[in-house]
C-alpha cells in the first residue's frame, strides 16, 4: 500500500512539474483529440516537430476552410461590374511606382513626379479593411515572396473613389462590428484607382483612391499546402545547430511513420 501511494504521489509531482512548453504541447494533442492513452498522443508529446506532424492534417483541411471562403466571396465581389475602362488604366510594378512617385513611400508626405497624380494605374495586391472609431482604413499590401517576414509594399494611405466600389467590397449585413477586419483572408487581388491629394490632412498629403477591385480565385491542392506549412515552420525553427533542410527531413520521417 506504501509503495502504491510513493508511486501515485511520484506521477502527480512529475505531471506537476511540466514546463509551460510541456504543457502547451499536451494540450495541443489533446486539441487533435488524440487519446491520452494511445501511442499516437505519446508520440505527438515527444516534441514541437511531433506536434507539427500530428497537426498537419488538421491545418491543411482549415486551411482549405479558408481558401473555400475566399473563393466564394471573391466570386460575389466580381460579379458585381462596375464599367470601369479597364484599357484606361496602366499595369505598373506598384513598389517602382511608389519610389519614383513620392520621396516618402509611407507616409505620402512629398511628391517627386507631378505626372503620377490622377494616373489611372492598376496593380496586384492584397488589401484589408478595417472598421475602428467609425472610420474605414483600407490597408494595401503585398507579401515579399523571398522573406515572409517582409512586405514589397504597404499602403494605409487609401480610401474608396465613391460609394459604389464600398459597397462591391463591403458585402455582408450587419458587419459594422469595431475593431474589424474585411475580407476574411488576405489573397492578391487586381486593385484599380489613382493617387490625388487629400485635402485638410496635414500627415497624409496624398491617398490613392480606389475606384474597382477584381479579386482572383486561389486553387492550392493539399500537397501544395503541406509544402508551404512545412517549408514554413522549418524556416521558422531552424537554428545554428540545426538548418531548415534537417527540420523538414526529420517532419518527413514522422510523417512517414504516420502513415
Amino acid at each position: 500500500m506504501k509503495k502504491l501511494l510513493v508511486t501515485i504521489f511520484l506521477s502527480l509531482f512529475i505531471s506537476g512539474c511540466d514546463s509551460p512548453q510541456v504543457k502547451r504541447i499536451k494540450q495541443s494533442c489533446l486539441n487533435l483529440g488524440l487519446d491520452k492513452k494511445s501511442q499516437d498522443y505519446k508520440e505527438c508529446i515527444k516534441s514541437d516537430d511531433h506536434l507539427f506532424a500530428y497537426s498537419l492534417e488538421t491545418n491543411i483541411i482549415n486551411e482549405q476552410k479558408k481558401i473555400s471562403k475566399h473563393n466564394n466571396y471573391a466570386e460575389k465581389v466580381n460579379l458585381i461590374d462596375l464599367n470601369i475602362n479597364e484599357d484606361d488604366y496602366e499595369e505598373v510594378d506598384f513598389p517602382k511606382f511608389l519610389k519614383l512617385s513620392f520621396t516618402d513611400t509611407l507616409l505620402l508626405s512629398s511628391l517627386k513626379d507631378q505626372y503620377s497624380l490622377r494616373k489611372k494605374i492598376k496593380f496586384k495586391s492584397d488589401f484589408i479593411i478595417n472598421f475602428e472609431d467609425n472610420k474605414i482604413d483600407i490597408i494595401l499590401t503585398a507579401d515579399d515572396p523571398k522573406d515572409d517576414n517582409n512586405s514589397l509594399f504597404f499602403l494605409s494611405n487609401a480610401e474608396f473613389q465613391n460609394v459604389e466600389i464600398q459597397k462591391k467590397i463591403i458585402q455582408k449585413k450587419g458587419m459594422m462590428w469595431f475593431p474589424l477586419s474585411y475580407p476574411p483572408t488576405k489573397r492578391e487581388s487586381l486593385i484599380y484607382g489613382y493617387f490625388d491629394e487629400a485635402p485638410g490632412q496635414m500627415l497624409r498629403k496624398y491617398i490613392f483612391y480606389l475606384e474597382d477591385v477584381k479579386m482572383t480565385k486561389v486553387n492550392l491542392t493539399n500537397e501544395e499546402i503541406k509544402s508551404y506549412f512545412l517549408n514554413n515552420y522549418a524556416e521558422r525553427n531552424k537554428s545554428e545547430e540545426k538548418s531548415a533542410i534537417q527540420i523538414a527531413r526529420d517532419i518527413t520521417t514522422i510523417l512517414d511513420k504516420i502513415k
